[in-house]
């Protein structure tokens, strides 16, 4: 039975696509990555191999901080331009 599609994050690298080759024969195995960048997380054996390369992939802790840190400073931003202009009035 084919495996689904994975949603991958693009490369951390170059911010291209990534792709998934996945190898039925002579056993389960494949990989997540980026070819371009030539980065890739290998699996084999099992779906849950699988899953775990995935979510590796996926994992981008400093950037997720990152972001989300940014998106707090501009609500905050967004904010003090608000009550500006209400002091402005």
């Amino acid at each position: 039975m084919p495996l689904p599609p994975a949603e991958l994050r693009e490369c951390p690298f170059c911010k291209g696509p990534t792709s998934e080759k996945i190898i039925y024969k002579p056993f389960l195995n494949g990989w997540v990555g980026c070819k371009p960048c030539m980065v890739y997380i290998n699996w084999r054996n099992h779906p849950s191999d699988r899953d775990r390369a995935i979510k590796t992939w996926n994992s981008r802790p400093v950037e997720d901080k990152l972001n989300h840190d940014i998106d707090e400073l501009l609500v905050e931003l967004h904010d003090y331009e608000e009550a500006l202009d209400q002091y402005q009035q």
